[in-house]
């Protein structure tokens, strides 16, 4: 037994050996982790810069939508007290342009909602609920719920719980499409909610609806 124990020890003696032997070099791994480290710090700072550009973003976005409904305003005041064709025509031509503008604001802001809306829901459903999505008229703003066959359904269709999910999903979707930092109040969020859904609830929404969430619960 001693002898088959000395004979295996050796093995493993020897295996140790070939592997140190083919390990690289201390000198050849810190520069390769130094590099990396660099990376890393390199990937964080970007994706911090990104996200600061993201919230920059939204915000202009805010300021050329209000930009755009003073010019409409005053566009109205030119209609009314401006009587000379020449000045009408260029009024009428800016109310155009800005029509434009506004009718494809509100497909770019809408089509962001509906993004929204699917990320929020579909992260705070269960595993064996329905992935749903939304299609929003740009005209009458009808909300048109979609499942993951793309089968249209009506709201009467969803259960208690859905209809509370879609709810909440609906308020978070504008919230975050609006790029504005309001506080949240919510007023017995878990009362139809099954014990998964409770817990996505207070685990993805609570938590990352808004800086300040104020709940009322039973």
């Amino acid at each position: 037994d001693l002898v088959m124990t000395l004979q295996e020890t050796d093995n493993q003696i020897e295996s140790a050996r070939e592997n140190i032997a083919r390990a690289p070099d201390e000198k050849v791994l810190i520069p390769l982790f130094k590099e990396q480290g660099q990376l890393q710090g390199r990937l964080s700072a970007l994706e911090e810069q990104k996200s600061v550009m993201a919230e920059e973003a939204k915000a202009l976005l805010a300021r050329l939508s209000v930009a755009a409904r003073q010019l409409d305003d005053l566009y109205t005041e030119i209609a009314q007290f401006q009587e000379e064709e020449r000045l009408t025509g260029l009024a009428q031509n800016a109310k155009d342009v800005l029509k434009e503008f506004s009718t494809r604001a509100r497909i770019e802001k809408l089509k962001e909602l509906e993004s929204q809306f699917y990320t929020s829901f579909n992260g705070l459903a269960r595993k064996e609920d329905r992935n749903l999505s939304i299609q929003i008229d740009p005209n009458t703003f009808e909300v048109v719920l979609i499942d993951d066959e793309g089968i249209t359904l009506r709201k009467e269709e969803l259960s208690a719980g859905e209809k509370q999910i879609f709810a909440i999903s609906i308020l978070e979707a504008l919230a975050r499409t609006s790029g504005r930092s309001l506080p949240v109040v919510i007023d017995t969020p878990l009362g139809r909610l099954a014990s998964v859904h409770r817990k996505k609830v207070v685990e993805n929404y609570f938590p990352k609806t808004s800086h300040q969430v104020i709940i009322l619960s039973t």
